[in-house]
């Protein structure tokens, strides 16, 4: 679709503050640390804006055996939707979420014993995550007719075992954790802007347990050979978003699902590690991983007056693919290249049967980057293969070739000068594309400066 009067640059701007501070304390040492991030940018049309403010802080306590860590997480997102007409002359707003808060809090508890040759790891950790959107939509003459709120919040709490054992040449490791998982306080309501609500929904709390498990081993062939293989299970909680907000991007919907189960995962992995020469390491590794109830956005309706989309549970996702690293320095020079190669398919059934065998959204079935060093300075080139946009296979991003650079410079007094470019020859990175084939790009060249001083 060429541009149109209602086309602009999409602009964008990011900041960040770090700081971290580390004492000595009871035979160990007490570390604190903050992060503050602000991203602000516009999609290309107007009434696109969105931003994202951030802060981090922890604080952690580590002694030789023992690690105790809490931290709190807080984040406002706003977000702005536009409809573009066909002649791409005038925007008009159809969504302002323009109160987005959430909070992560979370504790850990650690030990590392050593029992003979046999290292353990055994702790307990608690993480919730609460959040809600308030949102204006429906809009008429510039202004929203209603407002929609959506929310909840998730805990899960669990303890963990993990084992380290060595024999000659042999390390063998395993692990598991026992999760117990809750989702409370959800609700969807709708109501017109100065007037009665329209609906008011709450979702019935769930709960349940998961676990976790892993078990490897690793085998010293020669000096600079090994031989591992791992295999595991895993499981994933759906987000608050997933479960409770339903979003809108142009004429296409997608609702959320309060009753979306947790996606559970198998899987296993082979790979050689060798390194003929002390500055030459080659790793390389092949996998296999069955996602079992992979949660994805599945079509449920589509025509003239839109797509309606809905979170769903699948049947399963199956993924294989081998990816390599290679890494190479000598004296001031450095390489390093990686390669990723994946097969992903989608099994499903019920209304989401048509998606069986084809590929989920947004995954690229081969990636590739290669870094050049000398001293301070450095080139990457980056690769990412053609992938869809959507769980139908029809709407196509394209591949992406893009070069980075970064020059470190130390000015004396720890005091250190970054400069850093990012995809230099501002390369079209298509991140989206809408069912009327508009392209939202992502990535455009970026430079930055940053100063960091040390002490």
């Amino acid at each position: 679709v060429a541009p149109g009067p209602a086309d602009r640059g999409a602009r964008y701007a990011q900041g960040s503050f770090a700081a971290r501070a580390v004492v000595p304390a009871a035979g160990g040492e007490l570390q604190a640390a903050i992060d503050l991030s602000n991203d602000v940018r516009t999609r290309g049309i107007e009434f696109s804006r969105n931003s994202t403010t951030g802060a981090d802080a922890s604080l952690r306590y580590v002694a030789r055996d023992l690690l105790l860590l809490g931290y709190v997480q807080l984040r406002r997102f706003t977000s702005q939707f536009a409809s573009v007409d066909a002649a791409r002359l005038q925007a008009t707003q159809t969504l302002d979420q323009f109160n987005t808060p959430a909070t992560g809090l979370g504790l850990k508890a650690e030990v590392r014993p050593r029992i003979g040759s046999t290292e353990l790891r055994i702790g307990a950790e608690w993480r919730q995550t609460s959040g809600e959107t308030i949102e204006g939509f429906s809009f008429v003459s510039g202004a929203a007719t209603r407002l929609r709120e959506a929310g909840g919040k998730s805990d899960i709490v669990g303890g963990f075992a993990e084992a380290t054992h060595k024999l000659g040449p042999v390390t063998l490791t395993g692990g598991g954790r026992l999760d117990r998982w809750s989702l409370s306080d959800g609700f969807l309501r709708e109501r017109r802007v100065g007037g009665a609500p329209l609906s008011d929904t709450s979702f019935a709390a769930r709960k349940g347990w998961e676990w976790t498990a892993r078990g490897g081993a690793a085998v010293d062939v020669t000096p600079g050979l090994t031989l591992r293989g791992a295999g595991y299970i895993g499981w994933r909680l759906p987000t608050l978003n997933e479960l409770y907000r339903p979003f809108r991007v142009g004429v296409e919907v997608t609702a959320p699902n309060a009753t979306l189960v947790p996606e559970r995962s198998e899987g296993g992995e082979l790979g050689v590690s060798w390194q003929p020469t002390p500055g030459l390491r080659i790793d390389a590794a092949a996998f296999t991983v069955r996602l079992r109830d992979a949660i994805a956005n599945v079509t449920l309706s589509q025509g003239p007056a839109g797509i309606m989309r809905e979170r769903r549970n699948l049947d399963a996702l199956n993924v294989r693919g081998v990816e390599t690293d290679i890494n190479w320095r000598s004296g001031d020079w450095r390489i390093a290249a990686s390669a990723a190669l994946t097969d992903s398919r989608i099994t499903a059934s019920g209304l989401a049967a048509p998606l069986s065998g084809l590929r989920p959204a947004s995954v690229a079935p081969f990636q590739a980057s290669g870094t050049m060093g000398w001293r301070g300075l450095s080139t990457t080139l980056r690769y990412t293969a053609a992938q869809w946009d959507d769980d139908q296979n029809t709407r196509r991003l394209a591949s992406a070739l893009t070069l980075d650079a970064v020059a470190d410079v130390q000015l004396g007094g720890g005091v250190a000068l970054r400069a850093r470019i990012e995809n230099a020859f501002d390369a079209e990175v298509q991140a989206a594309r809408s069912a009327i084939g508009v392209v939202e790009r992502a990535s455009p060249r970026a430079i930055w400066l940053g100063v960091r001083f040390e002490r």
